[in-house]
């Protein structure tokens, strides 16, 4: 079990750097950008990313106190 507990940290730690790579490219855009379509649509994947490192992070909390 200790091999699949490591390999979904590894995805949650993949997770989390994705989010803040795509926070730190949405920083240097126009206001314009986040108003557009395109900009909303990026801002909404980036929150799914992050919602979805935290949803790893309670299943691996979880995990690790049946192990």
């Amino acid at each position: 079990m200790k091999p699949q507990l490591e390999k979904l940290i590894k995805v949650r730690e993949e997770l989390i750097r994705k989010t803040e790579k795509r926070d730190a490219a949405a920083l240097k855009r126009t206001d314009a950008w986040y108003q557009s379509e395109k900009g909303k649509a990026f801002e909404a994947k980036t929150a799914q990313i992050a919602n979805t490192a935290e949803t790893l992070n309670e299943a691996i909390k979880e995990l690790e106190t049946c192990i």
